[in-house]
């Protein structure tokens, strides 16, 4: 990567969590200059956020690292519900969104080893987190940002980055020097997580949720054989002097599962929190992960939602830096991911109240109401309508990003079935020239903007590919002819003969033409990129 002058990176990323360790792999990869510190000493050696969704499983294959991930995880398969002790519900989850991604589960996958895979990453690119090191005072200047940092030696050094990036966590240093409001609340629910042995009847790639009238929990089997619990016990208070062992009579008690927790690891207790960050941007400073939002426990989106944050902003990033891209595409992070997060945040905090809150309507209704309702949805979760339309929410592949100045607008009538500006690119499988299956997204560089040029039966190659190389610096270009093979590619992108898709390194459509022709193409580059008079890109 380029020799980065330690007092002078391009971008300085305060926080070495997933958020901030995926916010630099994407930089490492455009070959950006880069810091990354972090005032703990050591990266996380505990399970923490462990459910990795589809969408983040797809960010990952995109650098390479999805099988890695996979073969260090366990696939979820399927989830039992107890009430009262007794098993009330069971569900598969094999054969649920295949047609919907390459990766249709949830992962569990520990933090430490998410951590750790994205540390080699950054190692394989040069560059090394820097532990015990943390920022004690900030300045925005017009053109970058004045760090101080406090090294491990407890030596001092000045730092001045064009951006920074905040990815330090709910209690985020950078938010507080920024003033950015943190709008939200906190759950009176007290939580327990714990990391021990226990007598629970249940197969290693399986889910437990238990519902009681005295607490509420869930068991995920961790790689080495025992258990990760997570339990809101009723009537308990946090406090420093709460440990496992005043936690396990009452667990043991009160969850009625007889599950004799012992042998305990990690243990951490906590009250859940719904929060907002009022900007996400001020400036040259950006907020990613838990320093833009915090989310209740409930379906595992925390971690997810922060590597797409990074996933979303680094491009944009990187081509501002490399002067590909002018600086008003910056605007757009907070356009697009704080919606997202706000939907989140709302989402969790409901089934958060229905599944943990201690009062006494939502006690009466997880004793009443939730065992029938339960049974009545994984009924109707077998009809793959509605297991698509559940998936696709959990999973992530259901964001799309609202009208800006990244999506550009059709001028020709197009299928409603088609894939729309600002949605993900669908999955879909064919065979290639070779006969191999490959999906579409496979063929997508995440690092430029991707050209999918349907050129139709190849009679005429049309004006595509050279308008494509006056912006090869942002741009590369993926030729797909029409044949018995691709046809129904040509059916789901609504191409009858010839047309094209643009699709940002993020996997996200920004404009398409189902008519051959080269000028709303140009069109729109001209309007994504920076180009000099001539019609060429300008070049970093």
């Amino acid at each position: 990567m380029n020799q980065v002058n330690k007092n002078t990176p391009q971008v300085l990323i305060v926080g070495a969590g997933p958020s901030g360790l995926m916010m630099a792999c994407q930089l490492a990869s455009f070959n950006i200059g880069l810091r990354i510190i972090d005032k703990k000493q050591l990266p996380s050696s505990h399970s923490g956020a462990m459910i990795m969704h589809a969408r983040s499983i797809e960010i990952f294959d995109q650098m390479g690292l999805a099988q890695m991930m996979i073969g260090k995880g366990r696939i979820v398969n399927g989830l039992s519900v107890y009430f009262n002790g007794k098993k009330s519900v069971q569900f598969d989850l094999r054969g649920i969104g295949h047609t919907l991604t390459q990766f249709p589960f949830m992962l569990m996958l520990e933090q430490s080893e998410t951590e750790a895979i994205l540390i080699g990453y950054l190692q394989q690119k040069g560059i090394q987190v820097e532990w015990d090191t943390e920022l004690i005072n900030l300045v925005q200047l017009e053109h970058g940002v004045d760090a101080e940092l406090i090294l491990s030696d407890g030596s001092r050094e000045k730092v001045i980055a064009d951006y920074l990036v905040a990815a330090d966590g709910g209690k985020s240093t950078v938010r507080s020097f920024l003033k950015i409001p943190f709008k939200g609340k906190s759950h009176n629910t007290f939580l327990s997580v714990m990391e021990c042995d226990a007598d629970i009847l249940s197969p290693p790639d399986q889910l437990l949720f238990s519902f009681s009238g005295q607490a509420t929990t869930g068991f995920f089997p961790l790689q080495k054989g025992n258990w990760r619990i997570d339990a809101a016990i009723r009537r308990m208070r946090a406090s420093r002097r709460l440990s496992f062992y005043s936690v396990q009579e009452k667990f043991n008690r009160k969850t009625s599962l007889n599950a004799n927790i012992r042998n305990p690891g990690w243990f951490s207790v906590f009250y859940s929190h719904s929060r907002n960050a009022l900007f996400y941007r001020v400036h040259r400073c950006f907020l990613i992960g838990d320093a833009a939002h915090l989310f209740t426990p409930v379906g595992g989106q925390g971690m997810n939602t922060g590597l797409h944050d990074a996933h979303n902003l680094a491009w944009k990033l990187a081509m501002v830096l490399k002067g590909n891209m002018p600086t008003s595409v910056l605007g757009t992070y907070q356009s697009e991911r704080k919606p997202v997060a706000i939907r989140t945040c709302h989402a969790s905090d409901r089934f958060f109240k229905l599944a943990a809150s201690g009062s006494i309507v939502y006690t009466l209704f997880r004793k009443f109401l939730l065992p029938p309702l339960l049974k009545l949805f994984f009924k109707i979760m077998k009809v793959k309508r509605v297991s698509d339309f559940v998936f696709k929410k959990i999973a992530g592949l259901e964001i799309s990003y609202p009208e800006n100045s990244l999506n550009i607008k059709d001028t020709e009538s197009v299928l409603a079935s088609a894939p729309n500006p600002g949605e993900r690119v669908p999955y879909f499988s064919y065979p290639d020239t070779g006969g191999r299956v490959v999906s579409i997204n496979e063929k997508l560089s995440g690092t430029k903007f991707n050209l999918i040029i349907f050129e139709g039966d190849g009679s005429s190659k049309g004006e595509l590919p050279g308008v494509v190389k006056r912006f090869s610096n942002s741009v590369s270009a993926h030729v797909i002819p029409l044949n018995h093979d691709t046809a129904d590619l040509y059916v789901r992108f609504a191409i009858k003969k010839q047309g094209w898709y643009m699709v940002r390194p993020d996997q996200f459509i920004a404009c398409r033409s189902v008519e051959p022709g080269a000028e709303k193409l140009l069109t729109c580059l001209q309007q994504l990129f920076i180009h000099n008079r001539n019609g060429t890109e300008s070049s970093p």
